[in-house]
């Protein structure tokens, strides 16, 4: 789970840095208002729920198989030739959970606490007198991306792993 959790942890850094980033440029470029109004429309982080739908299929798999392989050698059957069978049938459901529960309990979350921090230290400059140069440059250094980045990374692979786990005893 670590390497899966520092694979995931970078990606996902990633993905939420570069709106971080964004936020930041806006308020240089346009100013506060046009911060605000933009995080107000922010619906979802771009490139977001694909990271973690990525995440999703890779960890629900490798899990799935994992499990079932467990399961076989537990009850010393033959191993089964699952071929691309399974992975299709797997990869097929697991797409499916993510298209009905992890977008409004995943992506969307995600983003309104990202959009939150933003704004809190937007505000935080604004009360303090800082100028926008201060305040984009303080949004841009602060630590919270990467600590969510570390949290998402981790909650998200166990709740795939938990899927694929479940996939695999379905199925065998």
């Amino acid at each position: 789970m670590k390497r899966w959790e520092r694979l995931f942890t970078r990606i996902i850094f990633k993905v939420l840095y570069a709106q971080v980033k964004h936020s930041a440029d806006t308020l240089r470029q346009k100013g506060e208002q046009a911060l605000r109004d933009e995080l107000d429309t922010l619906i979802m982080i771009h490139d977001l729920g694909v990271v973690i739908q990525r995440l999703y299929v890779f960890v629900g798999l490798k899990t799935a198989n994992k499990v079932t392989r467990e399961i076989n050698a537990s009850i010393k059957a033959e191993q089964k030739r699952f071929g691309m069978g399974f992975d299709e049938k797997w990869t097929r459901l697991i797409l499916e959970y993510f298209r009905l529960y992890l977008l409004s309990k995943a992506v969307l979350p995600i983003t309104a606490e990202i959009k939150r921090l933003i704004l809190e230290t937007l505000n935080k400059g604004l009360n303090e007198g800082w100028g926008i140069d201060k305040i984009a440059g303080e949004i841009e250094k602060a630590d919270f991306p990467l600590i969510r980045a570390r949290v998402i990374a981790r909650t998200e692979i166990l709740k795939a792993q938990f899927y694929g786990e479940e996939l695999a005893k379905q199925d065998t």
